[in-house]
C-alpha cells in the first residue's frame, strides 16, 4: 500500500524538482 502512495508522490516531486532546475538554469 505504501508503494502505491509513494510512486505518485515521487513523480510529482521529481516533476516539481525538474521544473525548478529548468527555471533556475
Amino acid at each position: 500500500m505504501v508503494g502505491v502512495r509513494v510512486i505518485p508522490w515521487a513523480k510529482a516531486n521529481l516533476n516539481y524538482t525538474a521544473q525548478a532546475l529548468i527555471i533556475s538554469s
